[in-house]
């Protein structure tokens, strides 16, 4: 977000969520979330336990230093920063007041090093003091984005002493003025606040690398993510070609299958067709039967012994028949059927004993500066899984 951008939602910044007015004396909680130390100290009256506090935001309970006074929370000094540069935004509608005779007035001046506003009428006694001379003032009409920036850099003062805080107390953990190291910190160990800022910074630039090193394992949790992807891709191509080769499989038994049962059909039609001839010629022979028997039994009737005597074709004929005829005419226990199926044991067992086929390990090809590697297969019983980073031998 660029500076003018910012200072047009300033407004968001710098107000207490509690009173909603602008902050004063902004303060920090363990939670992280400022208000302004009078809104605090109301809270803190009303909440009954003075020795904690219950943040308004995130409705959690903490327990304040020093015996529950209240300015010993840290101060926000970067909304600090923003209320010293809100005047600037506002000088052209409600004007600065000048921090030498309080009246507030449109053509006003900034002086970054007494961090203060002085009118057009006092700023020609500020540029005349001799100990003043040094000090950068500029008129805020002709403020640029960069002067705001100098603003929110500008040092932070003590807000018991009003001094700048230029010492860290390493026992108390907070930063103090010179004054507050002769009386309220005599004998803890200080560092100057700069030393102690610079190793900050140091912890700080360290916690980014680890947070960027960890960014680095979401990328490879990523990857790892995309490879199970491919792996049930994989997975599911594998148990495709497996279906289909087993499909085919099963087509050409189907087909070999069909081929027997079509020569059993034939073979049985043809046993059919015998079968059906021999029924029609028995049927015949006894027709044949049946007229001889009513030609007899008509001659045992009519005919005297004499005329039975006599030589007879039709009696000859019929005595020669019934020597030569045998007992095989009854099909009883005949095997009808002259065929059947005998299976390939070898096929059988060789089906029982072999795999439909082998699941194979595909070795990827590693990028080089040099060539790629081809693929290599290999056989294996089992499949594994070998991501770009491991490799296993079979």
């Amino acid at each position: 977000m660029d500076i003018k951008t910012f200072l047009n939602n300033i407004y968001e910044h710098v107000c207490c969520p509690v009173c909603t007015n602008r902050f004063t004396n902004p303060k920090l909680l363990p939670c992280l979330h400022t208000f302004c130390l009078h809104c605090v100290q109301r809270i803190q009256a009303t909440s009954g336990t003075p020795d904690t506090i219950l943040c308004p935001e995130c409705r959690r309970n903490f327990t304040i230093p020093g015996n529950g006074d209240l300015n010993t929370l840290p101060t926000n000094f970067r909304l600090n920063s923003l209320l010293d540069a809100l005047p600037v935004t506002e000088c052209k509608t409600s004007g600065v007041k000048c921090g030498n005779c309080d009246k507030r007035r449109q053509e006003s001046a900034y002086c970054f090093t007494c961090c203060s506003f002085w009118c057009e009428d006092c700023l020609p006694s500020h540029n005349s003091i001799k100990t003043f001379k040094e000090h950068h003032a500029l008129s805020l009409k002709d403020f640029g984005d960069e002067d705001f920036e100098n603003i929110f850099k500008q040092p932070t003062f003590c807000a018991k002493h009003e001094k700048e805080l230029e010492l860290f107390c390493r026992v108390c953990k907070t930063t103090i003025c010179n004054s507050c190291a002769f009386i309220d910190h005599e004998g803890h160990a200080k560092i100057a606040l700069e030393d102690a800022a610079k190793k900050q910074r140091l912890r700080i630039n360290r916690a980014i690398e680890s947070k960027k090193q960890k960014k680095q394992k979401e990328t490879r949790i990523a990857k790892l993510g995309e490879y199970c992807t491919q792996v049930q891709e994989d997975a599911e191509r594998v148990k495709s070609k497996v279906q289909q080769f087993t499909d085919n499989l099963i087509a050409a038994i189907e087909t070999k299958k069909k081929k027997i049962f079509d020569e059993v059909e034939k073979k049985a039609k043809q046993c059919l067709e015998q079968l059906a001839d021999k029924s029609q010629e028995i049927e015949e022979e006894m027709k044949k039967d049946q007229k001889a028997i009513e030609k007899c039994d008509k001659m045992l009737k009519r005919s005297t012994n004499a005329q039975i005597m006599q030589p007879n074709e039709f009696l000859n004929q019929l005595f020669q028949e019934e020597s030569e005829q045998e007992d095989t005419d009854d099909l009883d226990g005949e095997n009808v059927i002259d065929f059947d199926f005998e299976r390939n044991e070898e096929l059988f067992n060789d089906v029982r004993a072999k795999q439909l086929g082998f699941l194979k390990r595909i070795t990827k090809p590693k990028e080089s500066t040099v060539g790629v590697t081809p693929c290599r297969e290999k056989h294996v019983p089992l499949v594994f899984l070998c991501l770009p980073s491991r490799t296993e031998k079979f």
